[in-house]
């Protein structure tokens, strides 16, 4: 048998108005109040129905968070950080790998899109885009927000790290530090991050660097 809000509101002495409250966050009550709701909510095993919610045209408080290898702590760290930001202000993540592969990451665009989230933190797989189904997801209304690799620039607002400007950094540390053979690990040139390392080797700036030391080479 499921659990209604009802049934939590009876069980914690309180009323159903007071139960949603406390179960989204959207409302001040007293600590007392909030421990005996989510005591009884844990008692009778009662969920909210996000999906009945997002039918009714109300915020799921669901965030997609779609990345492409949870083995690389580089996404590792920003699977944590995001589920630490999302739960400071009441929203839960729905972590996705899509493994490099692009009818994987469909599948978890379909996903979310069904499970109606608020939004979307998106890292496309290196090879193979769906442009139009994200775009239709846009134009939706939905969200999305490209993190690490930035395929849609002109539709999508994107969270990167500045990767012309740590390759120019790093190569000037490194030949302050004397050295002068130094080589340029590029990644998949699909990708935005290898684009932006590829080009800080051409940069005039990046030049300069190099032509002031006679003995490094060309």
């Amino acid at each position: 048998m499921q659990r209604t809000i009802k049934d939590v509101a009876k069980r914690a002495g309180s009323s159903p108005s007071t139960v949603s409250r406390v179960l989204n966050r959207s409302g001040y009550v007293s600590p007392e109040t909030q421990r005996r709701v989510e005591e009884a909510a844990t008692e009778l095993g009662y969920h909210p129905n996000w999906l009945a919610r997002g039918l009714k045209g109300k915020p799921s408080h669901l965030i997609g968070l779609i990345i492409p290898d949870i083995s690389n702590t580089y996404y590792t760290a920003i699977a944590q950080a995001v589920t630490a930001e999302l739960r400071a202000h009441s929203y839960e993540p729905i972590l996705c790998v899509n493994n490099e592969d692009p009818l994987v990451d469909l599948h978890y665009l379909q996903i979310l899109q069904q499970k109606r989230v608020d939004g979307i933190l998106y890292a496309h797989p290196a090879r193979g885009t769906h442009r139009a189904f994200v775009e239709e997801l846009v134009h939706g209304g939905l969200p999305i927000v490209e993190i690490n690799r930035q395929h849609a620039g002109d539709l999508l607002d994107a969270a990167v790290a500045d990767n012309f400007r740590g390759a120019y950094q790093m190569t000037a540390y490194l030949i302050g530090m004397g050295h002068r053979r130094i080589g340029l690990i590029l990644g998949e040139m699909e990708l935005i991050t290898g684009k932006n390392r590829l080009e800080t080797s051409a940069d005039k700036k990046f030049l300069n660097i190099r032509h002031k030391e006679k003995n490094i080479p060309e």
